[in-house]
């Protein structure tokens, strides 16, 4: 596993309920469902098609071409097409203080801190 981290303001939601970043070469999606935040690869398990245009609703994700759905907690998959999980993040939430440093918090939420695979 990877140190490498990367910490994103909130406001990156810009109003909406995703937003997705590369790093790399991979894109990544950070979804906020029931004031819960999640990190995972913006690519379905059944066939690599990106996962930020699916519907997010009881705590999971559909990829909206096969219909395939993921726990959002696990990765598992939760029917078919899918039978592989989905790859997620480490994420924290928290403020950023004046010499940029994170500082873990689940009542103050500025940033997310997102450890990359």
């Amino acid at each position: 596993m990877s140190d490498t981290k990367i910490v994103l303001p909130i406001t990156e939601f810009g109003g909406e309920d995703r937003f997705t970043f590369t790093e790399g070469d991979v894109d990544f999606l950070v979804v906020k469902t029931e004031g819960d935040f999640y990190a995972l690869e913006d690519r379905c398990s059944h066939r690599d098609i990106p996962l930020s245009d699916g519907e997010v609703e009881d705590g999971t994700i559909t990829c909206f071409a096969h219909g395939a759905k993921f726990c959002l907690k696990t990765g598992e998959p939760k029917c078919l097409p899918a039978t592989e999980p989905i790859t997620l993040l480490a994420l924290k939430t928290g403020t950023v203080d004046e010499s940029g440093n994170f500082h873990e918090s689940h009542s103050e939420i500025t940033h997310l801190e997102i450890l990359l695979p």
